[in-house]
Protein backbone atom coordinates (compact mmCIF):
# COMPACT_ATOMS: atom_id res chain seq x y z
CA UNK A 1 0.00 0.00 0.00
CA UNK A 2 1.23 3.43 -0.92
CA UNK A 3 1.49 6.06 1.78
CA UNK A 4 0.95 9.82 1.59
CA UNK A 5 4.35 10.46 0.00
CA UNK A 6 3.36 8.29 -2.99
CA UNK A 7 -0.06 9.85 -3.56
CA UNK A 8 1.12 12.63 -5.90
CA UNK A 9 2.99 10.03 -7.99
CA UNK A 10 -0.10 7.83 -8.19
CA UNK A 11 -2.30 10.78 -9.13
CA UNK A 12 0.16 11.66 -11.88
CA UNK A 13 0.02 8.07 -13.09
CA UNK A 14 -3.62 8.57 -14.07
CA UNK A 15 -2.45 10.87 -16.87
CA UNK A 16 0.70 8.96 -17.83
CA UNK A 17 1.29 8.26 -21.52
CA UNK A 18 1.50 4.51 -20.87
CA UNK A 19 -1.79 2.63 -20.74
CA UNK A 20 -0.31 0.09 -18.32
CA UNK A 21 0.86 2.83 -15.94
CA UNK A 22 -2.62 4.40 -15.97
CA UNK A 23 -4.21 1.04 -15.12
CA UNK A 24 -1.65 0.46 -12.37
CA UNK A 25 -2.38 3.89 -10.92
CA UNK A 26 -6.12 3.15 -10.89
CA UNK A 27 -5.54 -0.10 -9.00
CA UNK A 28 -3.08 1.43 -6.52
CA UNK A 29 -5.37 4.39 -5.77
CA UNK A 30 -8.40 2.12 -5.38
CA UNK A 31 -6.62 -0.43 -3.20
CA UNK A 32 -4.87 2.02 -0.91
CA UNK A 33 -5.92 4.47 1.77
CA UNK A 34 -5.80 7.50 -0.54
CA UNK A 35 -8.21 10.07 0.96
CA UNK A 36 -9.38 11.24 -2.48
CA UNK A 37 -9.62 7.79 -4.08
CA UNK A 38 -13.32 7.98 -4.90
CA UNK A 39 -13.07 11.50 -6.34
CA UNK A 40 -10.00 10.68 -8.46
CA UNK A 41 -11.46 7.44 -9.80
CA UNK A 42 -14.81 9.15 -10.42
CA UNK A 43 -13.08 11.83 -12.50
CA UNK A 44 -11.25 9.14 -14.48
CA UNK A 45 -14.39 7.06 -15.09
CA UNK A 46 -16.36 10.18 -16.05
CA UNK A 47 -13.88 11.28 -18.71
CA UNK A 48 -15.33 10.12 -22.01
CA UNK A 49 -11.99 10.68 -23.72
CA UNK A 50 -10.46 7.83 -21.70
CA UNK A 51 -10.24 4.25 -22.97
CA UNK A 52 -13.33 2.28 -21.93
CA UNK A 53 -11.36 -0.52 -20.21
CA UNK A 54 -9.69 2.03 -17.94
CA UNK A 55 -13.01 3.62 -17.11
CA UNK A 56 -14.51 0.20 -16.28
CA UNK A 57 -11.54 -0.61 -14.06
CA UNK A 58 -12.01 2.72 -12.25
CA UNK A 59 -15.67 1.82 -11.58
CA UNK A 60 -14.67 -1.57 -10.20
CA UNK A 61 -12.15 0.06 -7.85
CA UNK A 62 -14.63 2.74 -6.78
CA UNK A 63 -16.79 -0.12 -5.57
CA UNK A 64 -13.90 -1.82 -3.85
CA UNK A 65 -12.92 1.25 -1.82
CA UNK A 66 -15.76 0.49 0.59
CA UNK A 67 -16.23 4.22 1.18
CA UNK A 68 -19.80 5.42 1.57
CA UNK A 69 -19.20 8.26 -0.92
CA UNK A 70 -18.74 5.59 -3.58
CA UNK A 71 -22.41 4.58 -3.42
CA UNK A 72 -23.60 7.92 -4.79
CA UNK A 73 -20.93 7.93 -7.49
CA UNK A 74 -21.86 4.43 -8.61
CA UNK A 75 -25.55 5.38 -8.58
CA UNK A 76 -24.82 8.20 -11.01
CA UNK A 77 -23.18 5.74 -13.42
CA UNK A 78 -25.84 3.06 -12.90
CA UNK A 79 -28.54 5.54 -13.95
CA UNK A 80 -26.41 7.49 -16.41
CA UNK A 81 -26.54 8.01 -20.15
CA UNK A 82 -23.66 5.68 -20.94
CA UNK A 83 -25.20 2.25 -21.33
CA UNK A 84 -21.81 0.50 -21.26
CA UNK A 85 -21.10 1.79 -17.74
CA UNK A 86 -24.49 1.03 -16.16
CA UNK A 87 -24.05 -2.72 -15.64
CA UNK A 88 -20.53 -2.48 -14.18
CA UNK A 89 -21.69 0.24 -11.78
CA UNK A 90 -24.61 -1.94 -10.66
CA UNK A 91 -22.27 -4.89 -10.11
CA UNK A 92 -19.92 -2.68 -8.08
CA UNK A 93 -22.83 -1.62 -5.86
CA UNK A 94 -23.26 -5.27 -4.93
CA UNK A 95 -20.08 -5.02 -2.89
CA UNK A 96 -21.61 -2.66 -0.33
CA UNK A 97 -23.34 -4.37 2.58
CA UNK A 98 -25.42 -1.37 3.50
CA UNK A 99 -29.13 -0.57 3.63
CA UNK A 100 -28.42 2.49 1.49
CA UNK A 101 -27.06 0.27 -1.30
CA UNK A 102 -30.10 -2.06 -1.11
CA UNK A 103 -32.50 0.89 -1.27
CA UNK A 104 -30.60 2.30 -4.23
CA UNK A 105 -30.54 -1.01 -6.08
CA UNK A 106 -34.29 -1.45 -5.60
CA UNK A 107 -34.80 2.03 -7.02
CA UNK A 108 -32.51 1.27 -9.97
CA UNK A 109 -34.33 -2.02 -10.61
CA UNK A 110 -37.64 -0.17 -10.93
CA UNK A 111 -36.14 2.04 -13.66
CA UNK A 112 -34.29 -0.59 -15.66
CA UNK A 113 -34.97 -3.81 -17.48
CA UNK A 114 -33.22 -6.66 -19.24
CA UNK A 115 -29.63 -7.41 -18.31
CA UNK A 116 -29.38 -4.35 -16.09
CA UNK A 117 -32.27 -5.61 -13.98
CA UNK A 118 -30.66 -9.07 -13.82
CA UNK A 119 -27.42 -7.47 -12.60
CA UNK A 120 -29.41 -5.54 -10.01
CA UNK A 121 -31.00 -8.75 -8.69
CA UNK A 122 -27.56 -10.39 -8.53
CA UNK A 123 -26.20 -7.37 -6.61
CA UNK A 124 -29.13 -7.59 -4.18
CA UNK A 125 -28.39 -11.28 -3.65
CA UNK A 126 -24.75 -10.52 -3.03
CA UNK A 127 -25.51 -7.85 -0.42
CA UNK A 128 -28.27 -9.67 1.43
CA UNK A 129 -26.99 -13.20 1.11
CA UNK A 130 -30.41 -14.51 0.06
CA UNK A 131 -32.02 -15.73 -3.12
CA UNK A 132 -35.50 -16.12 -1.64
CA UNK A 133 -37.31 -13.19 -3.30
CA UNK A 134 -36.52 -14.49 -6.79
CA UNK A 135 -36.38 -12.14 -9.76
CA UNK A 136 -39.45 -10.01 -9.13
CA UNK A 137 -38.63 -6.53 -7.87
CA UNK A 138 -41.96 -6.38 -6.06
CA UNK A 139 -41.02 -9.55 -4.19
CA UNK A 140 -37.62 -8.02 -3.33
CA UNK A 141 -39.26 -4.85 -2.05
CA UNK A 142 -41.63 -6.89 0.10
CA UNK A 143 -38.77 -9.04 1.41
CA UNK A 144 -36.70 -5.94 2.18
CA UNK A 145 -39.55 -4.34 4.16
CA UNK A 146 -39.73 -7.49 6.31
CA UNK A 147 -35.99 -8.10 6.72
CA UNK A 148 -34.42 -4.64 6.55
CA UNK A 149 -33.81 -4.16 10.25
CA UNK A 150 -32.50 -7.67 10.81
CA UNK A 151 -30.04 -7.20 7.95
CA UNK A 152 -29.06 -3.73 9.24
CA UNK A 153 -28.33 -5.19 12.67
CA UNK A 154 -26.24 -7.98 11.18
CA UNK A 155 -24.26 -5.51 9.07
CA UNK A 156 -23.58 -3.22 12.02
CA UNK A 157 -22.72 -6.09 14.36
CA UNK A 158 -20.75 -8.00 11.73
CA UNK A 159 -22.96 -11.02 12.31
CA UNK A 160 -24.05 -13.74 9.91
CA UNK A 161 -26.22 -12.99 6.91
Amino acid sequence: RAGPSAWPVLEGGLDHASYEVRLGAIEAIGAGPHPRAVALLDAFASDRDRILNGRLLALRWIGRTGKSAAIGVLARFALGEEVGLRGPAIVALGGFRSPEAVDLLLSIAERTGGSEREKTVEALRQITGTTRPGRSIEEWKRWWRLHRYRIVWEIEEGGPR
